[in-house]
C-alpha cells in the first residue's frame, strides 16, 4: 500500500548529503517550515524531489531535537513544537532546511488545524518527522539554543533522570554536609525567644509544642522529646544551667559540678554562653527559673541621659580631675543567652570636646543578664547642663545572608 503521508530528500538535499559524506563532513539541519499547501482551508500537497521550497509557509522555527530512532539506527527523528501563540491555519506540508536555507527534506503531513487562543482553544503542536537514510551520522542538528522548546515527553524523561541523581545540583550546598556548619546561633521560635520552662515541686519541666531552629535551617520540636527527657529534679540550694544541643537534647548541669565547671568559674562567665551547637536555655538559682533569650540576632540600643556629679575619690586620686564630671547609670535587665558587647555614640553636646577634654565611657559589670552600671569621666570641663549619649549593645550579632 502506497504511503499517503511521506517525506523525501530533494535533489538539493541529496546533493548536499552526498557532498558532506564524500568530504567526511556533516549536513547541518537548522529549521523547519510548516505550510498549508497554498490554501487557507489546507490544500493537499504533493512533494517532489525538484522542489526548492514548500508551497506556502505559515510558520517556521527551530528544530528542537534530532536523534537516531531507538529501534533503527538508519532512521533520524526530528522534533519541533509550534508555540500556542501561533495558529489560525492548517498544516498539510513541511520542509527541513539546512543552515544555508536549502530545502533538504520535504514532506506531506496529515491535514491538521492549528488554533489560537482567540478562537477559544490554544495549545502547542508537536511535529515529529522520521527520515530514512543510509548513514544517519552524516546529518546533525544545528539550532539556536535560545529559542528551543521542549516536548512534554522530553521534559518528563529529563526530570525522571534528574530525580534519580544523588546530587543533581553540585553547585549548591548539601544539607548534611554544609548547612550544619552555618554560623547561626540557635533560636527559640516563641514570640519572646524564650523557651518556656515551669517548676513543679522539686522538678523543672520543659513544656512541649515549642520549636528551636538550629543553625538557621533545621527545626527541633520539644514535643519530639519524651516527658522524662524534658523533666529534671532540682535542689533549691544549688545553681543550675539548663542546656539544649541537637544531638544530646536537654541536659541540666550543676554549676558547682567539676565535670561541668572544672575551673570553678562564676556561672555568668562567658564560657557558659550559648554557642552555635549548645544553647543555654535558663538559669535555675535558689529555686527560681530565669528564662534566657535565644535568637540568631541579639541587639539593642538605648538613649541614656546623665547628670553632672562630682568624680568619686577612687576615680580621682589626689584630686587631679578638679573640674571633671562623673556618669553613673543603671540599665534594665537583658536576660540574654550571650554576653553583650557595648559601643557608644555621644550627643552633639558631648561631641564638642577636644582631644584634651574628652569623654571617657567605660562599661561596668556586664553580664548576659544585665549591664549593671556604666561609669565615665568628662575631664577638665565645667558643665552646668545635662548631656546624653546612645548606648548600643549586641551579643555576637549575626544576620543570615541568603
Amino acid at each position: 500500500m502506497e504511503n499517503k503521508f511521506y517525506s523525501i530528500f530533494t535533489d538539493i538535499g541529496k546533493a548536499q548529503l552526498a557532498n558532506a559524506t564524500a568530504l567526511g563532513q556533516t549536513l547541518n539541519i537548522s529549521k523547519i517550515k510548516i505550510g498549508d499547501g497554498g490554501d487557507d482551508n489546507g490544500a493537499e500537497s504533493n512533494p517532489k524531489e525538484t522542489d526548492t521550497d514548500i508551497v506556502r509557509g505559515r510558520w517556521e522555527g527551530p528544530i528542537n531535537d534530532l536523534k537516531k530512532h531507538p529501534k533503527n539506527d538508519k532512521w533520524l527523528v526530528t522534533e519541533t513544537i509550534i508555540p500556542d501563540t501561533v495558529g489560525n491555519f492548517y498544516i498539510t506540508e513541511f520542509g527541513l532546511y539546512d543552515d544555508q536555507d536549502n530545502l533538504i527534506v520535504i514532506g506531506k503531513y496529515p491535514k491538521t488545524y492549528k488554533p489560537t487562543l482567540e478562537e477559544g482553544s490554544a495549545s502547542s503542536s508537536y511535529i515529529k518527522v522520521i527520515i530514512e537514510l543510509a548513514n544517519s551520522d552524516t546529518i546533525q542538528l544545528k539550532v539556536d539554543p535560545t529559542i528551543m522548546l521542549a516536548s512534554k515527553e522530553y521534559v518528563d524523561q529529563e526530570l525522571a533522570l534528574h530525580k534519580q541523581q544523588s546530587n543533581p545540583h553540585p553547585q549548591y550546598a548539601l544539607q548534611l554536609e554544609h548547612l550544619s556548619k552555618l554560623p547561626f546561633y540557635p533560636e527559640v521560635l516563641n514570640s519572646d525567644n524564650k523557651l518556656q520552662v515551669k517548676k513543679v515541686s522539686n522538678k523543672i519541666v520543659v513544656l512541649p509544642n515549642q520549636v528551636i531552629c538550629w543553625r538557621g535551617w533545621k527545626d527541633f520540636s520539644t514535643s519530639d522529646y519524651t516527658a522524662q527527657q524534658r523533666t529534671f529534679v532540682v535542689d533549691d540550694t544549688k545553681t543550675y544551667h539548663l542546656r539544649w544541643a541537637p544531638e544530646q537534647g536537654f541536659k541540666l548541669f550543676d554549676v558547682k559540678d567539676l565535670t561541668y565547671n572544672p575551673t570553678e568559674l562564676p556561672e555568668e562567665n562567658i564560657k557558659f554562653d550559648t554557642t552555635y551547637d549548645d544553647m543555654l536555655v535558663a538559669l535555675i538559682k535558689n529555686g527560681k527559673i530565669k528564662l534566657l533569650i535565644n535568637a540568631i540576632e541579639l541587639s539593642k540600643e538605648t538613649i541614656l541621659n546623665w547628670m553632672i556629679t562630682q568624680v568619686p575619690d577612687d576615680l580621682n586620686p589626689s584630686g587631679v580631675l578638679k573640674n571633671a564630671s562623673y556618669i553613673n547609670i543603671k540599665l534594665e535587665n537583658l536576660n540574654w543567652s550571650r554576653r553583650p558587647f557595648c559601643s557608644y555614640q555621644g550627643t552633639t553636646d558631648a561631641l564638642e570636646f577636644t582631644s584634651e577634654n574628652t569623654t571617657v565611657l567605660l562599661p561596668h559589670l556586664i553580664s548576659r543578664y544585665a549591664i549593671y552600671g556604666i561609669h565615665g569621666c568628662i575631664k577638665e570641663v565645667n558643665r552646668e547642663s545635662d548631656g546624653g549619649f546612645i548606648l548600643f549593645f549586641v551579643a555576637s550579632m549575626i544576620k543570615p545572608k541568603f
